[in-house]
C-alpha cells in the first residue's frame, strides 16, 4: 500500500475522553497557532520524512523529498552550556507535515501520496493546507503541459474509508464503480486492500477531484 493514508491529519479522539466534565477540571487552554511556512522539500528533509512515514506504518518507498510540499515550524531552544552564548536562543526548523504529488499522465492525471502531519500538530488544519498546495501544483503543471487547451485533469488518491470525510471537505469524491479506477492504481488497490484490512481493520477507497 502506497504511503498516503492521511491518518496523521486527524485529531486523536482519545483526548475527548478526559475528565473535562468534572466540576473540578479546569478548561483546557487553546493551543497557539504554529509559526509555519510551506515550501518545496529539500534533500535534507529526507530523514524527517522517512521517520514520520515509518511512524505511521506507511510505505517508505518513493519518498523523493524534492517532490514534496513541506510545512515547517521554526522552533527555538536554549543553548546547552554557558559557553554557548548564555541567554541566547538558537533556532532550528522542524518539518511538521508534508505530502507529495506524482504525475501519472502528463498534465492530466496526478496522484496525491504520503500525506502526514506530526502528532503534536494534528487538528490544526495543516494537512488540509498541504492538500490545497498540492492541488495548486497540479493546476500549474496542467497549464504548463496543456496551455490553453481544455483537457480533463484530475488528482486521485487511495486511502482507508474512515478518512473519507477529510477529503470530501476538500472537494474529493469517491471513484465508483470500482471498474472506473485509473489503471495506474488498480494493483495498488488490490494490494492495499489486504494491508488495510490486516493493519487497520478498514477498506480501501479511491477518491478523485477535478482541477
Amino acid at each position: 500500500m502506497r504511503a498516503k493514508s492521511a491518518a496523521a491529519v486527524f485529531v486523536n479522539a482519545a483526548s475527548a475522553s478526559s475528565s473535562s466534565s468534572s466540576p473540578s477540571s479546569s478548561p483546557s487552554q487553546p493551543r497557539p497557532p504554529p509559526r509555519l511556512r510551506f515550501r518545496q522539500g529539500l534533500p535534507e528533509d529526507a530523514d524527517a520524512i522517512f521517520k514520520l512515514v515509518l511512524d505511521e506504518r506507511m510505505n517508505p518507498f518513493g519518498l523523493n523529498p524534492e517532490r514534496f510540499l513541506v510545512a515547517e515550524e521554526e522552533d527555538e531552544e536554549q543553548g546547552g552550556t554557558e559557553e554557548e552564548e548564555e541567554g541566547k536562543k538558537r533556532k532550528r526548523n522542524l518539518v511538521v507535515a508534508f505530502g507529495q504529488l506524482a504525475e501519472l499522465e502528463p498534465g492530466t492525471l496526478f496522484e496525491l501520496r504520503s500525506l502526514v502531519t506530526s502528532p503534536r500538530f494534528r487538528g490544526r488544519g495543516i494537512g488540509a493546507e498541504i492538500v490545497k498546495g498540492l492541488l495548486e501544483k497540479a493546476k500549474r503543471r496542467k497549464r504548463k503541459e496543456n496551455g490553453n487547451e481544455e483537457k480533463s485533469t484530475e488528482v486521485v488518491l487511495t486511502t482507508i474509508s474512515r478518512r473519507r470525510a477529510f477529503y470530501e471537505r476538500l472537494g474529493f469524491e469517491e471513484v465508483a464503480p470500482p471498474s472506473t479506477v485509473p489503471k495506474q492504481l488498480k494493483l495498488e488497490v488490490v494490494l492495499g486492500s489486504v494491508v488495510a484490512k490486516l493493519a487497520a481493520g478498514d477498506s480501501i477507497i479511491v477518491l478523485r477531484k477535478q482541477v
